[in-house]
């Protein structure tokens, strides 16, 4: 959402236009500003509309007031450039291993720091593409040893955690990422399927909470990740993930 919309609007051929101005406050401007900077790393030219969708989800999650609604923007953010920074696709079995155990009853331990150090990965992904977008064109993201490269995981029981964790003001949005992700996960390549593993497991309510918890840190190097120095802050984002993590 742009700070300020003009809409033009004419009845007939030869009425006059009606301009509507819309404002949004300036932490709305900001957060955005920042937002942008970090969706606009990856190459557009491998875009598709669902994943512009989910990008726009991600926009109005970081632009509500709420502390958890912005940090679930975030990281969703970063683990979705993250998974498409490398010009060859890997997999998404680390998320899916994680999903699949959160939603069998693992909700601490081992598997959540499993999954928050691939986070940390993405990070240093994140951060390699947006000092040199070229960088990582013949790279290989990351890959596990799992059936079916990640593919084959619990995705609607997942969901149901999500939502029954969310909050009024973040709801609906919620819903919308699940309609989007629903339609990655669906689709045939795997580059889309990543993107819908990385964005469920992020948004389970253990990785929000610890987001949440390295908040301040992962919205420095977001913010730098537009200003081309993010690779400054990464590992102090990835030190708060981790130390939040450890709690788990």
């Amino acid at each position: 959402m742009l700070p300020v919309v003009l809409l033009l609007v004419a009845t007939s051929a030869l009425a006059n236009p009606v301009a509507r101005v819309d404002q949004v406050s300036y932490n709305d401007v900001g957060s955005n500003s920042i937002i942008d900077g970090v969706l606009d790393v990856v190459d557009g030219g491998d875009t598709t509309f669902n994943l512009l969708t989910s990008q726009a989800i991600i926009r109005d999650l970081v632009s509500l007031p709420d502390p958890r609604s912005q940090a679930l923007g975030y990281g969703q953010a970063i683990a979705l450039i993250g998974s498409l920074a490398t010009g060859i696709p890997g997999d998404s079995c680390a998320a899916a291993q994680f999903i699949d155990d959160y939603v069998n009853g693992v909700t601490e331990g081992q598997s959540v720091r499993n999954f928050i150090n691939s986070l940390a990965g993405q990070i240093d992904l994140v951060a390699q593409l947006s000092s040199n977008s070229n960088a990582l064109r013949f790279a290989t993201g990351p890959r596990g040893n799992c059936n079916g490269g990640g593919r084959n995981y619990q995705f609607e029981a997942a969901w149901d955690l999500i939502f029954d964790a969310a909050t009024p003001s973040q709801f609906n949005f919620i819903n919308e990422q699940y309609c989007a992700a629903k339609r990655l996960n669906s689709a045939v390549s795997a580059r889309s399927n990543n993107a819908a593993a990385v964005i469920t497991a992020v948004s389970l309510p253990v990785v929000n909470n610890i987001l949440l918890n390295s908040l301040n840190e992962i919205t420095d190097f977001a913010g730098a990740i537009g200003q081309g120095n993010a690779r400054a802050f990464a590992g102090a984002a990835k030190s708060a993930l981790l130390r939040a993590a450890s709690g788990y």
